[in-house]
């Protein structure tokens, strides 16, 4: 493959990556690309330049949400370029579990508790179906692939299906900035539990924090509060958001990144 001959280093690239159902995508700075097998198990590859918000938006708090706004509006030009993928929003699964969830949260707000409490216990309930469906999935095993590839490039060295920039690193600092936000602002806005438009804005602010502490944790991955925060993420990616990849699904992802990186250098 000719990522192995694209030394990192050299490059000072930095790729991200989302797994599908049959599939992995992988996005640089400007570009993205997009693999998968079909149904027949033939591999199938498109790829296309993103949507760029980085050089407009540089504020703390909001450059965060822009780099995630970049890589999500991806998934669907990418489902558009290759109708076979298997995306999260097309699996039927996936938004039985998101049904269930909310009506579960719906149902705790009427339960009496005290407010950080029942914040937290929310913030829980919409995330463990979610986990425990991706468990041992075959968007786990792609999940395996994209970071074990994408891993071993970065670090010239094989690396394994846990990596140090993976998005379930944001899920216990959102987690806990969400139910710490919607606490306070409930103490100073009546009829909080309904004010729809309150706890977006609150959802939107702990999104942006949540990731600029998820940067700190990356320019700082030897300090002891780091490794602290890290490990929910890690543990996380090693029992349910990944398994470890067959050679079929190395060679998926191994695609994907081999495009990302030919636009990205040719460009």
């Amino acid at each position: 493959m000719a990522t192995r001959h694209i030394s990192q280093k050299n490059l000072k690239l930095r790729v991200g990556g989302m797994a599908f159902g049959n599939g992995v995508l992988v996005h640089g700075p400007n570009y993205w690309a997009c693999a998968l097998r079909d149904t027949r198990g033939v591999l199938q590859i498109a790829s296309g330049p993103k949507l760029v918000l980085r050089p407009i938006v540089r504020l703390a708090f909001i450059r965060g949400l822009a780099r995630m706004v970049e890589s999500l509006v991806v998934v669907p030009v990418a489902g558009s370029a290759l109708p076979e993928a298997q995306l999260p929003y097309r699996d039927r699964r996936m938004l039985t579990v998101f049904g269930l969830s909310s009506i579960l949260s719906w149902r705790l707000r009427s339960v009496r508790l005290r407010s950080m409490h029942q914040e937290l216990l929310l913030a829980l309930f919409s995330l463990a179906p979610l986990v425990l469906v991706l468990r041992g999935s075959n968007v786990a095993a792609y999940h395996g692939a994209e970071h074990s590839v994408i891993g071993s490039w970065e670090h010239e060295e094989p690396r394994s299906h846990v990596h140090e920039r993976c998005g379930s690193h944001l899920v216990f600092p959102i987690v806990g900035f969400t139910a710490l936000g919607n606490t306070l602002a409930s103490r100073f806005t009546s009829n909080w539990s309904g004010n729809t438009f309150f706890r977006f804005l609150v959802t939107v602010v702990a999104f942006g924090a949540a990731i600029e502490v998820f940067g700190w944790m990356l320019r700082n991955q030897k300090h002891p509060v780091a490794c602290m925060l890290a490990a929910p993420g890690n543990w996380l990616q090693k029992y349910f958001l990944t398994v470890a990849p067959t050679e079929s699904e190395i060679e998926v992802a191994k695609v994907a990144l081999e495009e990302c990186l030919r636009l990205e250098i040719s460009s």
